[in-house]
């Protein structure tokens, strides 16, 4: 059962299909999972089997027998807390065989052992789409419109699974016709993660529309961070892009720097803007300024952005 866990519901029951007929020497094998009686996916390898009972469980889910049916058929029904979780038929285990007391039991114990990782496997997910859902409908629907600024954001998740949550960005129109941007990365993944980044973007974004710059900004949010007594880390840079001055100014509290792509024909060469690092203190923050010709904020765990 090595493995299963991380799979999707339709990759499990095929998967579950080929070891038991590569493991077990079977004829063939069919695979149904359930979700409150209702079947989510299935999978079949060679021979057909009889499915007269494995109807019936769709319906009216009898207890696992093990027992062989007409037709050669052996049914095991996968259950966690008397909850039926699917049911796997098998064709190729025959009581003349001088092994199938053994096989039929070595079945038995596989589906057991499959039923508590596709338990697991299905918080696995549901916690992988209700963190994957929360961080997609946090990122911002539309980018502001400035003008004199060119705005347009990629994103990617860093990870699979429940390894989403934690990546974010925003773009908001400032006072004085400015622009500010803000990325940043809470440590770890899973719907606690992508809560802890909900509540985090919501402050900067406040802290941002008040006007501060973007080393006050940062205090700000951290004092806020510290004041809730999370011990969790969280890396973020914000930036406020002139355009009447052809500027940007940023500070960030252990992101990645952004990468400075110059205007054609200049000769340069894209270059990470370099950040001083520092020691948490009072004064640990302090604004960077360069020209806003092309300016672009990578995510930590993210491909490269589009140029912005």
């Amino acid at each position: 059962t090595e493995g299963l866990e991380s799979l999707t519901i339709a990759e499990f029951a095929a998967e579950l299909s080929e070891r038991l007929m590569r493991v077990l020497g079977l004829a063939g094998v069919e695979v149904r999972l359930y979700e409150e009686h209702r079947v989510t996916a299935e999978a079949r390898l060679g021979a057909p089997v009889d499915t007269t009972e494995l109807d019936a469980m769709d319906s009216s889910p009898p207890p696992a027998t093990g027992d062989v049916v007409p037709g050669g058929t052996v049914v095991v029904a996968m259950r966690v807390d008397d909850r039926l979780l699917g049911a796997v038929a098998v064709v190729g285990l025959t009581p003349e065989d001088p092994g199938h007391a053994r096989a039929a039991a070595l079945m038995r114990n596989a589906v057991e052992r499959a039923a508590l990782v596709l338990e697991r496997a299905r918080l696995y997910e549901r916690e992988r789409t209700i963190a994957a859902t929360l961080q997609r409908d946090l990122l911002p629907e539309t980018l502001p419109e400035v003008p004199g600024v060119a705005v347009s954001a990629y994103f990617s998740s860093g990870g699979d699974g429940v390894r989403v949550g934690g990546d974010w960005y925003d773009a908001l129109a400032l006072h004085g016709g400015r622009l500010g941007v803000v990325v940043g990365d809470v440590a770890g993944r899973g719907v606690a993660a992508a809560a802890r980044m909900s509540e985090l973007r919501s402050v900067a974004r406040a802290y941002a529309l008040e006007g501060h710059g973007p080393a006050e900004m940062l205090r700000r949010v951290n004092a806020y961070h510290l004041a809730m007594g999370s011990d969790t880390m969280t890396t973020i840079l914000f930036a406020v892009v002139e355009p009447d001055r052809d500027r940007a100014c940023f500070a960030s509290a252990g992101h990645m720097p952004p990468l400075l792509i110059p205007a054609p024909g200049s000769g340069a060469s894209p270059h990470f803007v370099p950040v001083p690092l520092r020691t948490c203190s009072t004064e640990w923050l302090s604004a960077t300024e360069l020209p806003a010709s092309a300016l672009t904020v990578p995510q930590a765990t993210s491909p490269p952005a589009v140029p912005s």
